[in-house]
């Protein structure tokens, strides 16, 4: 028996919206840490310190700017799921190399949330999975996609969850 191949559904940048808060917050803590240290031996070297100060005072204020958007996008991301099917079931990535497997027929709906430039799909199960009840994927980007129309993505997955629930067609000469 063949061994079905597995189709990625969710886009690439799943994973880089998963580790995008947490190395933004490197980079902003190390420069925040660099020049602060950098202007505190600035002010001690002149002496004079009035101007050093308030210019201290405006670069932290304006690296702190990424640390307001950030608990934004990491609340966001957090949710984001890595998906591919197999066959007729979906491999749901819930951590970091962890997969769990769902049958499309605990899929109840498929739905998607369509960005400025990314769409969400939403699929809910008529079950809570290990995956939980629902989960969330970016889908690939298409630039040839219009906005009011479905993503392929989006339609392919409710074409098989509909021929995975169908009741099963007898073969010919039987009864």
């Amino acid at each position: 028996m063949p061994v079905p191949e597995r189709e990625v559904l969710s886009s690439r940048l799943t994973l880089a919206l998963q580790l995008a808060p947490m190395l933004v917050w490197l980079v902003v803590v190390y420069f925040m840490i660099r020049v602060f240290l950098h202007q505190v031996l600035a002010a001690h070297a002149l002496a004079a310190g009035g101007a050093t100060g308030v210019f201290t005072r405006i670069v932290l204020l304006l690296l702190l700017i990424p640390f307001l958007l950030l608990p934004v996008v990491a609340f966001w991301s957090a949710g984001l799921r890595r998906v591919a099917m197999e066959g007729d079931t979906l491999i749901v990535g819930i951590g970091y190399g962890r997969t769990v497997s769902v049958p499309l027929t605990l899929v109840a709906d498929v739905t998607e949330w369509r960005g400025p430039d990314v769409r969400t799909v939403r699929i809910s199960f008529t079950e809570k999975t290990r995956a939980g009840r629902t989960i969330r994927f970016l889908a690939p980007t298409r630039l040839i996609v219009p906005r009011d129309v479905a993503h392929p993505v989006v339609l392919a997955l409710r074409d098989m969850v509909a021929s995975a629930k169908a009741p099963a067609k007898p073969a010919l000469g039987e009864d």
